[in-house]
């Protein structure tokens, strides 16, 4: 989970600096390793997929990015 913290931070920072292309695998692996770890409805996973979410919203992929918002509401 530190690991994913600091992939987090990482991806957020570029996220907001508009280098989207390379925010998405370090956001997604933050997901990635939050899931496996804490599982599904922990509250750091919900944070990941928020971070996600809005990444791709940023990119213009609402669809994909709605998909993620009902995922939140699961976690």
């Amino acid at each position: 989970p530190v690991h994913a913290g600091a992939l987090t931070i990482e991806g957020d920072l570029l996220r907001r600096q508009g280098k989207l292309a390379e925010a998405g695998p370090l956001l997604e692996r933050s997901l990635a390793i939050r899931q496996l770890v804490l599982g599904p409805a922990h509250i750091d996973v919900a944070g990941s997929l928020s971070n996600v979410g809005l990444l791709r919203w940023a990119e213009g992929d609402l669809p994909s990015a709605r998909a993620l918002l009902r995922d939140l509401r699961r976690a």
